[in-house]
Formats: C-alpha cells, sequence, structure tokens
C-alpha cells in the first residue's frame, strides 16, 4: 500500500525543489534518480528490521509542480512512499510480497514535510470545492444518518414510556 501526501508551499518552484534534493541529501539518503525538468527526486529507505519482521524497503517519490498559473510565488510538493516486492521463504518455496509500514511511510512523508516548514510557509487555499466525490476521504453521512435514527428512536421511546404512565396512572 502506497502513502501520498501534497503540501503547498509559499516558494517558488525550483527553491522548493533545491531545499528537497538538500534535505533528503544531508539526512543521508541515496538519490537514485533526479529530474530536473520534471522537478522529480526518487530515492530509498530502508526501514528497521524487528523480531519476526526483517527490514523493508520502500521508494520514495518526490515532485514539485507550481500550484498557480498565474504567479511563480507558490509551488506544490507531493510525495509518495510506496514498498517494493521482496521475496519471502515460506518453508518450501518463495512468495513475493509487498512492504507494507503505515507508520514507516507516513514518518517517511512527514520528515521531509516538517523539514520544508522550518524552511518555507505553507499556503492557505483560498477555496474549497465540497462537492467533489471521493476526495478528502470517507465521509461520515452514515454515520449522521445512523445517529438521526438513534435520536428518532430515543424520542419514540420517550414518547411510548409517557403513554404507558399516562395510562397506567389516570
Amino acid at each position: 500500500m502506497a502513502t501520498a501526501n501534497s503540501v503547498t508551499f509559499q516558494t517558488d518552484k525550483n527553491s522548493l525543489f533545491a531545499s528537497a534534493i538538500n534535505i533528503v541529501r544531508d539526512a543521508g539518503y541515496i538519490i537514485s534518480e533526479t529530474d530536473d525538468a520534471a522537478r522529480k527526486i526518487i530515492y530509498y529507505a530502508d526501514s528497521v528490521g524487528k523480531v519476526f519482521r526483517p527490514s523493508r524497503r520502500f521508494e520514495v517519490a518526490i515532485t514539485v509542480s507550481g500550484s498557480s498559473e498565474t504567479t511563480a510565488t507558490t509551488a506544490m510538493l507531493s510525495m509518495r512512499v510506496a514498498g517494493l516486492s521482496f521475496q519471502r521463504w515460506t518453508g518450501n518455496h518463495y512468495e513475493t510480497e509487498i512492504a507494507t509500514d503505515d507508520e514507516f511511510e507516513k514518518d517517511l512523508i512527514q520528515f521531509v514535510m516538517k523539514e520544508l516548514m522550518a524552511l518555507y510557509q505553507v499556503a492557505a487555499s483560498e477555496t474549497t470545492i465540497v462537492n467533489a466525490p471521493g476526495a478528502g476521504g470517507p465521509k461520515s453521512e452514515g454515520c449522521l444518518v445512523l445517529l438521526g435514527f438513534l435520536g428518532l428512536l430515543a424520542a419514540g421511546c420517550g414518547f411510548g414510556c409517557f403513554t404507558f404512565w399516562a395510562t397506567l396512572f389516570p
């Protein structure tokens, strides 16, 4: 499973891209690929092995693009972390698995984002489109419907209890 995040910073694309390269390089990651024209960095990170769980390798991709067509003062940095496949011996044959570690993937993203937030301000969005289907994760309309139903049920029970007491004590 891959984890991704995007943040818009108040700086130009070239400065943000250069800062991202410096952060990744200074942290000790080995950069396997850069593309200045596409403003893309790809590097690999290894999670620390645990008991009964060997270390896993993850590919991290960072891209920088302009977030506005009219100004050059904001740039969006997007990060994607995905586990790579590996072979695991099951006793009689090898099985191919994809490395997964949600917490490690989030930590990789947060490290770079936090370092960049120390250098640049995050640009606030001026407008929000609220009717985009599937955007922003799962919505909670089902929870509202359930709570509404429970409220009606409680009101009905209260009315029923009142009616019961009224017939019991005329």
